[in-house]
């Protein structure tokens, strides 16, 4: 960075002057107004700038966050989770001024707000698979008459109890049952989905539900 600095001062100089009398001699200073540039070479220091990122992430795996800042400083962060619990932490970062933390503490699905020195990001963290010991199925009955309608519904959550939702399922069944699902047979925001059985033959009757993204049941 260069600063350009103007520097003035007054020459003053004696002298004669010839016109006048002599005897009527007087010494008159003539101000003489001199501009003297002065160059001045600074070293250029870069200004630290503050940014906070945080990336999306599903639960049970940790989430991505990134500061930036001045080297080695010590820096707050304040984490919010869906539930609007806030976790307090402090960091120092490195000696190119960069802290990236993965938070590990990303179980519960919903919207996580990050603050740091007045600025603040978020990230969502999204329910994982579904869990056959977390999920749960209900039926109104499990024997009905030929050619009447058994009513069913499949709630699915994670392992860590995360509702899924909008989750496609594929209802298979032997014995020659005719399926039907609301939704277009995807879990609503409730991670619910209903569903209906009808067979017009008598006899034992399996289901399979089966999850269209992880190919599991």
């Amino acid at each position: 960075m260069l600063d350009l600095g103007l520097f003035f001062w007054y020459n003053k100089t004696k002298y004669k002057h010839k016109k006048m009398p002599k005897f009527r001699k007087k010494l008159y200073i003539a101000m003489a107004l001199c501009a003297v540039m002065v160059l001045s070479v600074r070293p250029a220091y870069a200004v630290a700038q503050t940014t906070l990122k945080a990336m999306d992430t599903t639960a049970g795996s940790p989430a991505l966050i990134m500061v930036s800042g001045k080297p080695f400083e010590v820096v707050e962060l304040k984490i919010t989770n869906p539930f609007r619990s806030i976790i307090s932490q402090k960091f120092q970062l490195n000696e190119k001024g960069i802290l990236q933390h993965w938070y590990s503490q990303a179980v519960m699905a919903g919207q996580y707000k990050v603050a740091f020195q007045g600025k603040e990001t978020e990230f969502f963290v999204s329910a994982g698979a579904p869990d056959i010991k977390k999920s749960s199925f209900e039926f109104s009955d499990y024997t009905a008459f030929v050619g009447s309608r058994i009513e069913g519904m499949v709630t699915l959550k994670d392992r860590f109890g995360n509702i899924v939702l909008n989750r496609p399922l594929d209802l298979k069944s032997k014995g020659n049952v005719s399926i039907t699902c609301s939704n277009t047979c995807h879990t609503n925001q409730k991670g619910m989905l209903n569903f209906t059985l009808q067979s017009d033959r008598a006899g034992l009757k399996k289901l399979a539900i089966l999850d269209q993204v992880s190919g599991k049941s």
